[in-house]
């Protein structure tokens, strides 16, 4: 059978109190997993495009060779911010390739929290602005 639940005098409101108190923490925690994990997948595409152009600039060494296939796989991991460059070492008979990217932190999509964070707070500069990330791919070349 059901047993109504009986509350005592002035435990009425306890369970929304701590709801209210908690979801911010629980939603900040949630929210912080969720900007690293896009961090993390945007480093690995920088790396996955750093390496898809050695590949190809160890083929051929033309900017039109292996600067498309950059860009295919930024814009399949949908990055759309990035710079690459190429560079030769004869001594070594090697090509480096490096990608880099500014990653946009989430406060600054959200009106007005930027601002909160850049005014008087510690942290405020390394959570309002955009991060560099980069990633880079030495290959042999056959020439």
């Amino acid at each position: 059978m059901l047993k109504k639940l009986r509350f005592r005098p002035g435990e009425k409101g306890n369970t929304i109190v701590e709801f209210a108190l908690t979801l911010p923490i629980l939603l900040l925690v949630l929210f912080g997993i969720f900007h690293f994990g896009r961090a993390i997948m945007t480093t690995n595409v920088l790396y996955t495009a750093a390496r898809e152009g050695a590949r190809a600039a160890a083929i051929d060494t033309t900017t039109t060779y292996w600067q498309p296939r950059v860009n295919a796989v930024l814009s399949a991991g949908v990055v759309h911010n990035g710079h690459s460059s190429c560079t030769y070492d004869a001594s070594t008979k090697s090509v480096r390739v490096t990608v880099t990217s500014y990653f946009t932190v989430i406060g600054k999509r959200i009106p007005g929290l930027s601002t909160l964070l850049n005014t008087g707070h510690p942290l405020g500069p390394a959570w309002a602005d955009s991060i560099q990330l980069s990633g880079a791919a030495v290959m042999k070349y056959e020439k």
